[in-house]
């Protein structure tokens, strides 16, 4: 999934992508930032800790899915 701008799609939809974006925004930023100190030569001092919060990053996306799914399912049986 990727963020490509603002969100044009309906609202409902809106609001449940949009919180997705916002965390593979997260992790592409701590990437950029990773591949920026081992540009540096300092790559192995962040390593582990930036490896850790895209991890962490990705647990808050699967949370985020969950939840999503709860609330599509509970729209559409209601339907």
């Amino acid at each position: 999934m990727h963020c490509l701008g603002p969100c044009v799609c309906p609202l409902p939809y809106a609001l449940i992508t949009l919180p997705l974006c916002a965390v593979v925004k997260e992790i592409q930023d701590r990437k950029e930032f990773l591949a920026a100190m081992e540009a540096l030569g300092q790559g192995k001092q962040y390593r582990g800790m930036i490896l850790a919060e895209i991890s962490q990053k990705l647990q808050e996306m699967e949370e985020i899915d969950r939840s999503r799914s709860e609330k599509l399912r509970k729209a559409l049986a209601t339907t």
